[in-house]
């Protein structure tokens, strides 16, 4: 295995490590982790898309340990977004009830 196929393959490996952490920050509800793992996740997909230029089809080792790595990058992603989306759900149903109650609460002032 040449150099740049060594670069490609631990930026995948990073980048299975961060999205794995992610998963883990979101479900322990530590957003500022969750953030700074997006931060590092940014800056490893770019070092990843410039040595990845050299990569060739040939190398099919490779392939299939990125393949492995990019779908389970992938799963942890979409479990990310669900996460965020039902959080997103009860943060705007608690808005709305606490409008609600404010609403109320102001209507009904004696």
């Amino acid at each position: 295995m040449n150099r740049n196929e060594e670069l490609i393959l631990t930026h995948c490996r990073n980048l299975h490590r961060l999205s794995q952490k992610r998963l883990i920050a979101l479900e322990n509800e530590d957003v500022t982790i969750f953030n700074d793992l997006l931060i590092q996740t940014e800056i490893v997909a770019k070092y990843l898309q410039h040595d990845g230029m050299g990569l060739v089809d040939r190398q099919q080792s490779i392939i299939e340990e990125l393949r492995f790595l990019l779908t389970e990058i992938q799963a942890n992603n979409q479990q990310c977004c669900r996460i965020l989306e039902a959080r997103s759900v009860k943060t705007r149903e608690h808005m709305v009830s606490n409008h609600n109650k404010m609403r109320l609460q102001s209507t009904y002032r004696f």
